[in-house]
């Protein structure tokens, strides 16, 4: 998809990022960037946590959950 990106990672201690975005109305005074991503990740006593998040023309809002 023109004016957009996609990347996803792996680290070696089990934690990910995945994230897509996107310009919306590219070239008009209504363009704006629009983002949804996830992180996740272990705690010291081993909990696995996802932090899920989007920003866009509404703001910056998250939601964290433990998953285990």
């Amino acid at each position: 998809m023109p004016n957009s990106y996609k990347f996803h990672y792996d680290a070696s201690d089990g934690s990910s990022r995945t994230e897509h975005g996107a310009i919306l109305n590219p070239g008009t005074k209504d363009s704006a960037l629009d983002v949804a991503g996830a992180v996740r990740w272990y705690d010291d006593k081993g909990h696995l946590y996802e932090m899920t998040y989007k920003a866009g023309k509404r703001g910056y809002r998250t939601i964290i959950k433990k998953l285990s």
